[in-house]
Order: C-alpha cells, then sequence, then structure tokens
C-alpha cells in the first residue's frame, strides 16, 4: 500500500513534468535527502505515470563529483 503522500507525487509530476509533450521520452532527476529517502516511491509514482527516473541523488556533491568524473 502506498502512502498518503502520493496524490501531492502525482501532482508534482503532472504539473512539473507531464507539462511537456515529449515527457515520456525525457529522464527525471531528483537531488536532496528527501527524495534520496523516499526514492522508492518517487520512482514507484513516476513508472504509473509513464516517466523515466534516472539519477536520485542524496546531495549536490555526489552530482557534481559524477559530472567531473566524466569530464
Amino acid at each position: 500500500m502506498l502512502p498518503t503522500g502520493v496524490p501531492l507525487l502525482c501532482r508534482l509530476y503532472e504539473n512539473n513534468v507531464m507539462k511537456y509533450e515529449n515527457y515520456a521520452t525525457l529522464k527525471v532527476h531528483f537531488t536532496g535527502s528527501i527524495a534520496f529517502y523516499f526514492s522508492d516511491i518517487l520512482r514507484q509514482v513516476a513508472n504509473d505515470k509513464g516517466i523515466i527516473v534516472k539519477n536520485i541523488l542524496e546531495g549536490p556533491i555526489a552530482g557534481l563529483a559524477l559530472y567531473h568524473k566524466r569530464i
């Protein structure tokens, strides 16, 4: 059973991701401890909406480290 905050996540995706025509082909990324610790729910709701979630990082430093590793 999903937590009660799921309708808010649905609205988050509907208002901020699904407004783009090609949203189903884009990859969505999240940064922050709240997204990190609720990543399972974020991914499940996104999957139900046809949204691709790629990276969920606990903090911005992790993303910067990944970026600079690739350069």
